[in-house]
């Protein structure tokens, strides 16, 4: 047999490889190191199942890259310990990267269409409104873990309107969203008969290829894109009328309350007027909704609580419904169940009123309007306070798909602090048809 010497990777000492059988399996280093790119490219959501993978191709990878490099069981050990290290460097040092520099999102829902795709995988740019460290911890594929302090670096700009924002749902943080921002701190929102208007003017995006302030036309059928009435017509809040064309709409009545709409503000297609609020802004204790006024100031980071009772209550922005939302089907009973019993033990209560009305559950959220001097603030009584001031600036985020979008309309304005990153370029996209990947769309940039 040919001898063929190579030199130890760690005692470089020659030897016959004919004579050491040691790690004399096919090499696939390499294969290894390309799997786990693709995973993390692919599945940059991070689910469990791209870190299943990941983690294989990881260990393949570790495992066989120097499967001709040992003259001995010693030396493999050794070399493996090292190259241990080093994959742990290369990990955190990923991390890290991603935390500071970019957001991957997987695009759950069609909240955006036709702007972002069910299916999406998108990149977004972090630094762009000011890098941040990650503001928790916790053990992957579960919601066990708890909030760290973070910092942040100041940013290029603030989002404005029309940039399409990652950021963290307010009524539960551990849960990404992708919408667009549609008006900033100090800016008047307000929809009328579908339209949206911004400090009084026309909301307008793209004007030469797409103009997102415009209704829906009533659909013969279901559409590809878009919302669908479902009910437009047999459900008597709906009306009909001609736009300017002569195309007919549907639309909600402008005095129709939906009891899941922000704040009492109307509902999904005529929403009053409601003033973003902005950094400084001085909010009046007697004249503004106690609805608004204690998610600001729990968003702002202040701990609420009403006091009743010889018993203490604590206000939290999850919402147990929310969060069921978000995960899958089967899941969705025990969540709500495990969260709903939490809150019992813990004396949680909702600063917002239920969006359906389920009786078993109903005194975990606030119905009704509460007497000042049994609300507390860091605990000093809410009767005492004149004036709040706002200690961050907000903003009005509303998705593409506004007939199938939940959105700011129902849970509010989105507080800084919350916000990842902007949106910028599609890397990947899969449909359930073949050939499952959308390629036209990868490497779209957002708009």
């Amino acid at each position: 047999m040919k001898e063929q010497k190579i030199q130890c990777g760690v005692c470089e000492k020659e030897y016959n490889l004919a004579e050491n059988k040691i790690g004399s399996q096919i090499e696939w280093g390499i294969f290894g190191l390309v799997a786990v790119g693709m995973v993390y490219l692919i599945w940059g959501a991070f689910n469990k199942y791209s870190m299943i993978a990941a983690v294989f191709a990881g260990f393949m990878a570790i495992n066989a890259k120097h499967s001709k490099k040992y003259c001995s069981k010693v030396c493999k050990k050794v070399g493996r310990k090292k190259e241990t290290k080093s994959w742990v460097t290369i990990i955190i040092i990923a991390l890290i990267v991603k935390s500071l520099f970019f957001e991957i999102y997987a695009v759950p829902t069609g909240s955006m269409l036709n702007t972002i795709q069910l299916n999406d995988f998108l990149i977004g740019n972090r630094f762009v409104y000011g890098m941040r460290t990650p503001d928790r911890l916790g053990l992957i594929w579960t919601r066990v873990g708890f909030n760290v302090p973070y910092f942040q670096l100041p940013g290029f700009t603030k989002p404005k309107a029309g940039d399409i924002v990652i950021f963290e749902f307010p009524r539960d943080k551990i849960t990404k969203y992708v919408k667009r921002c549609v008006a900033g701190p100090g800016q008047t929102f307000e929809i009328v008969d579908k339209q949206i208007f911004i400090d009084g003017d026309t909301l307008r995006i793209h004007r030469d290829k797409l103009d997102y302030s415009y209704g829906k036309e009533i659909p013969k059928r279901v559409p590809e894109h878009g919302g669908f009435f479902t009910s437009a017509f047999a459900n008597s809040h709906y009306r009909g009328f001609e736009d300017s064309g002569g195309k007919p709409k549907a639309v909600l009545n402008s005095k129709y309350n939906d009891k899941s709409i922000y704040a009492n503000h109307g509902n999904k297609d005529n929403f009053r007027k409601f003033r973003v609020p902005q950094k400084g802004d001085s909010l009046a204790i007697s004249e503004t909704a106690q609805e608004i006024l204690i998610q600001i100031m729990l968003l702002d980071g202040h701990q609420v609580e009403f006091r009743s009772g010889g018993k203490t209550y604590e206000f939290t922005m999850t919402d147990p419904l929310d969060v069921a939302s978000v995960v899958p089907q089967s899941r969705q009973q025990s969540i709500v169940l495990e969260y709903f019993e939490k809150m019992g033990e813990e004396n949680l209560i909702l600063p917002f009123p239920m969006k359906h009305r389920i009786r078993q559950w109903e005194r975990f959220y606030m119905n009704r309007k509460l007497p000042t001097d049994l609300i507390f603030v860091d605990g000093k009584s809410l009767s005492k306070i004149k004036n709040y001031e706002v200690e961050q600036d907000y903003y009005f985020m509303v998705g593409d798909n506004r007939d199938g979008s939940y959105d700011s309309r129902y849970w509010g304005p989105v507080p800084f602090n919350h916000i990842l990153g902007q949106a910028m370029v599609n890397h990947f996209s899969v449909s359930g048809k073949f050939p499952f990947i959308r390629f036209e769309r990868i490497g779209n940039i957002l708009r």
